[in-house]
């Protein structure tokens, strides 16, 4: 061994070094000031104030996504409720409307009724008149009507008062009387079963061969034509054109000198004629004819009337033409034509 190494070993073995403190956590040597103590203080420290950063951080983003998520919920339930509000709305506007026009229909129903009371009451009035006057006008009517449509027969009115029907018709062929019928016209606005009963007898009372009760007002279910108890019953727009068959009728059976049995007969089979629908059939085709026939005669006047005006019109031209060659011969023969 050399000296040097000799001496060495020795100041090793007299004056032995501690070793120098390090770091926990890289392992190297810590300065005279410091300890491993203090470092793992430090860190902990560090490791304090990293953890409340992290938390802090934490903290701020879940807050955020917080707001942000309860921002997404007012917005959907805003979303949500918006229709809602607005289909209650619509619903409170609706109902509004609705009572709006229920309160209008029922102050037109309130107005309605007022004036259908006043109505009502004009009516009344009406009908507390003498049913005698409107029957007057009616009867009146159907004897004109009588009068024109059968001129050579005996047709006469019964004054008001005077017991039988209204009118008398006596119905006479080639001079000879050859059957009757009696009439009454009513005009009431509802149907009586005394209006027959009443004529009933008054056509036995004068033993003639037909009774006709003219009337508008029919019973339940029936227009137009019926039979009743031997009365006839007729709206007075068929009753001429009824007597007409009528009485065709009682002029064939005076000319067959039927018995009364046999014109009973005939009479019966000819009532069931009239209410028949072949009957009906009939007439509205006669009606229907009738009806062209007016058009006809209606649309021949309208084209008169127009070759009329027509012919107005060039006959004033033609004057007024003539007017003129007047004139100009006068200014001829007064020496002023130039």
């Amino acid at each position: 061994m050399t000296t040097q190494a000799h001496t060495h070993l020795l100041t090793s073995r007299l004056f032995p070094q501690t070793e120098s403190p390090r770091c926990p956590v890289c392992r190297q040597a810590l300065p005279d000031h410091l300890t491993a103590e203090d470092v793992e203080a430090r860190l902990v420290e560090r490791d304090v104030k990293i953890t409340e950063a992290l938390e802090a951080g934490i903290r701020v983003r879940l807050e955020k996504e917080h707001e942000s998520k309860r921002k997404d919920a007012v917005a959907e339930a805003i979303a949500q409720a918006i229709p809602k509000a607005l289909a209650e709305q619509r619903e409170a506007l609706d109902r509004a409307k609705v009572d709006a026009v229920n309160e209008a229909k029922a102050e037109a129903f309130k107005q309605n009724e007022k004036l259908r009371k006043k109505l009502a009451e004009a009516q009344r009035q009406v009908d507390q008149k003498n049913s005698n006057e409107l029957g007057e006008g009616a009867e009146i009517n159907l004897y004109d009507a009588l009068r024109t449509a059968f001129e050579d027969d005996r047709i006469k009115r019964i004054k008001k008062g005077e017991p039988g029907a209204d009118i008398h018709h006596e119905v006479v062929h080639n001079d000879q009387r050859v059957g009757s019928i009696v009439y009454d016209s009513k005009n009431h606005a509802a149907w009586r079963t005394s209006f027959v009963e009443k004529l009933k007898k008054d056509q036995l009372a004068a033993d003639a061969d037909h009774a006709i009760l003219s009337t508008s007002a029919f019973p339940s279910g029936e227009q137009q034509l019926l039979v009743r108890d031997d009365v006839v019953v007729a709206n007075p727009a068929r009753v001429v054109q009824l007597v007409t068959l009528l009485r065709e009728h009682m002029v064939r059976t005076h000319r067959l000198r039927l018995s009364t049995e046999q014109r009973d007969e005939k009479t019966r089979a000819l009532y069931e004629f009239i209410v028949s629908e072949r009957y009906g059939q009939l007439i509205n085709r006669f009606d229907s004819l009738a009806a062209d026939l007016l058009d006809v005669d209606v649309k021949e006047k309208k084209a008169h009337d127009a070759v009329w005006r027509k012919r107005g019109r060039l006959l004033k031209e033609a004057q007024k033409a003539h007017g003129d060659l007047a004139s100009e011969i006068d200014l001829i023969v007064s020496g002023e034509y130039s």
